[in-house]
This record gives structure tokens, C-alpha cells and sequence, in this order.
């Protein structure tokens, strides 16, 4: 065979020549070309609608032409009445159902207003909470969502309905410390005849005082019940 091979003229080893280039260069292939840096830029996508798995530094996303930004449930999502698991259950949001989003704060929770009649909640009180992490996604004109500081649980809050002054003592003769308006909230305390005592540093107001607000002005939400009486 040996000897065969060596007198097989020149044009029956083409192709087979031809064959194996052919083959090698199937198994190296050449490399893809590389992009410059302005042509990756280029091809740049516009961010995603953000889901319900945001972080806590979350920031909304616009969407043009799109007039509001929605919750939209994909499966069973929990209701809270303020933004934390420790707070009451409001209800459930079934799949496919949607709700206006109205706010959202830092550690990912988004409020909405539910449409319900709600006494003399005013502000972010208005407002009821699905958690980060539940079953939902946000669709909509989302960058113009505020971010608020949510209502913590478990604490009486009085709110502002209007402007409210928070003076010194429960006397209007007394010192003026700040004004409230209308959303602020502050932490109360406790009451004495006619007036509540509240902890201004911890609300909207971050005022490190505590002050006094004339009953007549005052409007509570949370469990309120438990206020001890103080000495006027």
C-alpha cells in the first residue's frame, strides 16, 4: 500500500487536501469580530419595568406615555395597613387585580390609597402596603412614585389636617415650637384635658422636641387607646 500511495498522481490528493483544510477550519472558527466601545454603547437596552424583588435603595422607573403607575398582582399578595409585616392585615390583592401606586419607601414597600372611605386619615395614612418580594410587579409612569418615610407599626401617630401648631406646655401663651401641615404626623405620647403630647422626632417632622397639640386639632390613628393621662 505503501508504495501505491507514493505513485497516485498529484490531482487525487486535492481533494482530499481540500477536505481536511476544510474541516480544520470548522473546528477553529474565526473569531467574532470585536465592537468598539461606542457600538456597545449603542446597542443598549432601556432598563426593565422594576419587579417586586427591588432593593431597598429601589427607584421607580418612567415609562413614556403611560399615564399611572400600577400595582399589578400576578398571584396572592398580602394588604397591610402600614408598611411592615408586624402591622394589621388590610386584605388581599388577587392575581390580575391592579391598584394605583401612590408611594414607595426605602426598604421596598409601595403604598396605594384604596379607595375606602377612611375617616380622618390624611397623607401617607391614606395609604395601604404590598411588601417587596410578594407577588406583584409595577407597570406605568413609575418614576414620579414619591418616596416617603412609611408610618411605623404599633405606635399612636397624630396627624396634620391642617396647620397645627405645636407649642411648648399645653398653653397657647406657650412657646411656639413648630407648625405641622397638612401630612405631617408625630408621635403621641399622651393627653391631658383638651390637649396631646407628642414626640415630634419621631414622625414626619424630625423635630427632636416633643411638644403639645390642642385636641380640636388632632386626629389619631394607630392604637391610640393605650395613651397614659399626663398632668396639664
Amino acid at each position: 500500500m505503501r508504495g501505491i500511495v507514493k505513485r497516485l498522481p498529484s490531482f487525487f490528493l486535492l481533494p482530499a487536501m481540500t477536505a481536511a483544510l476544510v474541516a480544520c477550519a470548522s473546528a477553529n472558527p474565526s473569531p467574532a469580530p470585536i465592537l468598539p466601545a461606542a457600538d456597545l454603547s449603542a446597542t443598549a437596552t432601556a432598563s426593565a419595568i422594576p419587579s417586586a424583588t427591588f432593593t431597598p435603595t429601589f427607584a421607580p422607573i418612567f415609562t413614556p406615555g403611560v399615564a399611572a403607575c400600577e400595582i399589578v398582582a400576578d398571584g396572592s399578595v398580602a394588604i397591610y395597613q402600614r408598611p411592615g409585616i408586624a402591622s394589621d392585615l388590610f386584605g388581599t390583592l388577587g392575581p390580575g387585580d391592579r391598584m394605583q401606586a401612590a408611594a414607595y419607601t426605602a426598604d421596598g414597600w409601595i403604598g396605594f390609597d384604596p379607595g375606602v372611605a377612611q375617616a380622618a386619615n390624611v397623607g401617607v395614612f391614606r395609604n395601604r402596603w404590598v411588601q417587596s418580594g410578594a407577588a406583584f410587579h409595577l407597570e406605568g409612569a413609575c418614576g414620579a412614585l414619591p418616596r416617603v418615610v412609611g408610618p411605623p407599626t404599633g405606635i399612636c401617630f397624630l396627624m396634620a389636617s391642617t396647620d397645627t401648631p405645636a407649642y411648648a406646655s399645653p398653653d397657647v401663651s406657650s412657646a411656639l415650637i413648630a407648625t405641622l401641615h397638612l401630612g405631617d404626623y408625630a408621635k403621641a405620647i399622651g393627653r391631658a384635658a383638651g390637649w396631646f403630647k407628642v414626640d415630634l422626632s419621631v414622625g414626619s417632622t424630625g423635630i427632636l422636641q416633643e411638644g403639645w397639640i390642642t385636641e380640636d386639632l388632632a386626629n389619631l390613628n394607630g392604637p391610640c387607646d393605650g395613651l397614659p393621662a399626663l398632668a396639664s
